[in-house]
């Protein structure tokens, strides 16, 4: 499907930038507002290759915080079905 591809791509650029984005708030720039511009200073567009605004930067870093966060319930529910599994073997 069309929208799980796009999902997909847009999930992969955000994992991408994101080192960049770390970097650009170690050197002191914290501000939605500067670490957009310093995007644009380095001339990283958006995926879809546009300017960065800060409601931008704060929507890439919710989707990051988003695929964590389902990696870590995915991490979960993986142990969660192990332990089961294991303890099925004991009844």
């Amino acid at each position: 499907m069309r929208s799980q591809k796009v999902k997909a791509d847009a999930d992969r650029y955000a994992l991408a930038v994101l080192p960049i984005i770390i970097e650009i708030h170690a050197n002191g720039e914290t501000s939605l507002g500067e670490i957009a511009a310093e995007l644009n200073n380095r001339a990283i567009p958006t995926a879809r290759g546009r300017q960065w605004q800060p409601m931008t930067v704060s929507n890439l870093l919710a989707r990051v915080r988003r695929l964590l966060l389902d990696a870590t319930f995915l991490e979960h529910d993986r142990a969660d079905t192990a332990v089961c599994s294991r303890s099925q073997d004991f009844l």
